[in-house]
């Protein structure tokens, strides 16, 4: 009888210790990501598609080569390689009215986080394992034609190429920027510019994924700063 209880005794407290085991690791490995994003010009920041993906492996070679050579001019990071049109999203949710969201149960990791919408364009977060996510999408600013006064295109502006365009006078472009370009179109800056990046915020060139023929196009006899920039699928200019 002694035995008996003694034996009933190990398997209770072993089914604990394997019901907790094998609970436990599951409950430890998810996170939640959650934050707030917010819409210029409105109040309703509902609608803003938020989605998690992995973020691209960078190729380790370039990479070494980077961090032994750091002025050697060309860097690549999670700022240069990834873009969220060539990947699926691991997780993705809405916003409600107040631009809030959350997304539970994510696998801990890293992540990129992309916040977009039509009208709006889009903005990343890299590297981000948790937490709050603050995002502030500014009102698409849309270029064709020509334009004879100064342009200033706004820090964190999504800005989008729609036909040629010509600026004929001088532009500047502040950090974090997006420059979308459609329809093939060539952007053409004929006068002074100063489009300067910094280390954190990239000014971005980017096209329609279908618009192969994109082009940038400096004028010879222009003077301008081009700093801390990544020219994405723009192949020519």
């Amino acid at each position: 009888m002694k035995y008996k209880k003694v034996f009933s005794f190990v398997i209770f407290h072993l089914s604990f210790f394997f019901l907790f085991s094998c609970s436990s690791p599951t409950e430890n490995n998810k996170v939640t990501f959650s934050g707030t994003v917010t819409l210029a010009d409105t109040t309703d920041y509902s609608g803003v598609t938020v989605s998690l993906y992995k973020p691209v492996e960078l190729d380790t070679a370039l990479v070494r080569i980077n961090e032994e050579y750091p002025n050697i001019g060309v860097q690549i990071s999670q700022e240069t390689e990834f873009d969220h049109r060539e990947h699926s999203p691991l997780y993705t949710t809405t916003t409600k009215t107040d631009g809030s969201w959350k997304i539970k149960n994510v696998k801990k990791g890293e992540y990129n986080v992309v916040a977009e919408k039509e009208g709006w364009g889009w903005k990343y977060n890299y590297g981000i394992s948790g937490g709050g996510v603050e995002t502030e999408l500014r009102k698409e600013m849309i270029l064709k034609g020509d334009y004879n006064n100064a342009i200033t295109i706004e820090a964190g502006c999504f800005v989008s190429i729609e036909e040629n365009t010509n600026i004929n006078a001088s532009l500047t472009v502040m950090p974090g920027a997006i420059l979308y370009f459609k329809n093939n179109s060539t952007l053409k800056i004929k006068e002074n510019f100063n489009i300067t990046g910094n280390e954190s915020q990239l000014i971005c060139f980017t096209r329609d994924l279908q618009a192969a023929n994109a082009k940038i196009i400096f004028e010879d006899n222009n003077n301008g700063i081009l700093k801390y920039c990544s020219f994405n699928k723009v192949e020519s200019g």
